[in-house]
């Protein structure tokens, strides 16, 4: 089932506004209207695909692959303490998963999978991230800008909430 090969993180983020639709709509509890999403396929129709399966979850395989793959491993052990957001989501960019102007265009394979978030204890040789690119220039300068935008430090380090408040 597509809900538990998601991260836990991806899966609160997503599902509890869809749970809050549902539960809009009479349900008793927080956990029945998880229980009707998860078992029985019950999405609001706009966290779904307008209420059709969204198969590019249930099988990624069948999609077209970028043609650069490659993973980025801890270079010590400890705990990640901070990540420059900035800096990653714009080495996406530069990989081809965004646009600086309205004319450029977006890979849609292109993109960065991140392993590890803030707080996450890490063993020197642990993935931290996978970049995705149609574009083998991009791939040692990312490489290097990813490798300077996640700080891994010897101290335990909490991490912050998901989410930080919810408007209603």
């Amino acid at each position: 089932m597509i809900c538990e090969r998601l991260p836990f993180a991806l899966r609160r983020i997503c599902w509890l506004p869809a749970a809050q639709q549902i539960l809009s709509k009479r349900v008793r509890n927080w956990q029945n209207a998880h229980y009707r999403m998860a078992r029985n396929g019950e999405i609001p129709a706009n966290y779904r695909g307008a209420g059709r399966r969204c198969f590019i979850f249930d099988n990624p395989g069948k999609y077209r692959q970028a043609t650069e793959i490659h993973r980025l491993t801890a270079t010590t052990s400890g705990y990640v303490s901070q990540m420059d957001t900035f800096g990653i989501g714009m080495t996406s960019v530069s990989l081809g998963a965004g646009r600086l102007r309205a004319e450029d265009n977006i890979d849609p394979v292109a993109g960065i999978l991140m392993n590890v978030s803030i707080g996450d204890a890490v063993s020197k040789g642990d993935l931290l991230l996978t970049i995705h690119t149609n574009l083998p220039g991009q791939v040692e300068p990312a490489l290097e800008r990813l490798q300077n935008a996640i700080s891994i430090s010897e101290k335990p380090v909490k991490a912050p909430p998901l989410i930080l408040k919810e408007i209603v």
